[in-house]
């Protein structure tokens, strides 16, 4: 599961005055770049359920996904979409790994149970075909989000993710059996990450996989 590090965050927007000046102190502050001392000046507003918004083009149309992210963030006021992306790629390096070590209590703690069952089945007809796989993430190219949205309390995102990676399974022999240990490959992998928002645990869990590769 993703736990959801909350930053301090602050409002883009122009502070200006009744005469559409900007304001000396404010101008001062920007130029400084001192965002502590303006974020205890100017807090963004606040709407249902504490959460937080951001003022916005009125001539730019909601996306889906944006609307969804809407819904996701007012049921849960503590959500933050960067945040949660950077989890999503700390999570997809962890859980790949994982697999490849046969890391079963990792995986458990990061996987919904279905998910978890069909890793466990694969690491294990791998480990009775005495085979080793070998996992190399070379890098993380992108982690886009194309899906958003609630299903009662539970909030999911689904992300298109796309990795560099090398990946050879062995025999007991050590002889690849399949991949190239010399061969990089471009994976682009879809994942579904959902998360109960009526509960206290903040964590995201891993409940659906697929890839296009």
């Amino acid at each position: 599961k993703i736990a959801q590090n909350i930053p301090n965050r602050t409002g883009r927007w122009c502070i200006q005055k009744e005469s559409n000046k900007v304001d000396e102190e404010m101008l001062e502050l920007m130029n400084r770049r001192d965002l502590c001392a303006i974020s205890t000046m100017f807090k963004p507003p606040r709407g249902k359920n504490n959460a937080t918004f951001f003022p916005h083009d009125p001539t730019q149309k909601e996306t889906p996904i944006d609307a969804g992210f809407t819904q996701i963030q007012i049921a849960a006021p503590d959500f933050d979409r960067t945040e949660f992306l950077v989890g999503v790629r700390t999570a997809f390096e962890m859980i790949i790994q994982a697999f490849a070590e046969g890391d079963r209590d990792l995986l458990e703690a990061l996987l919904s149970d279905e998910v978890y069952g069909n890793f466990v089945s694969a690491m294990t007809g791998r480990e009775d075909a005495s085979e080793t796989l070998e996992n190399t993430l070379i890098r993380m190219v992108s982690a886009e989000p194309i899906e958003a949205y609630m299903d009662g309390s539970v909030a999911h995102v689904t992300v298109k993710i796309v990795s560099e990676q090398i990946n050879v399974t062995r025999d007991a022999e050590g002889e690849v059996v399949d991949g190239d240990p010399d061969h990089v490959s471009e994976i682009t992998d879809i994942w579904t990450f959902a998360r109960d928002t009526q509960i206290a645990d903040p964590n995201w869990a891993l409940v659906a996989t697929r890839s296009l590769d």
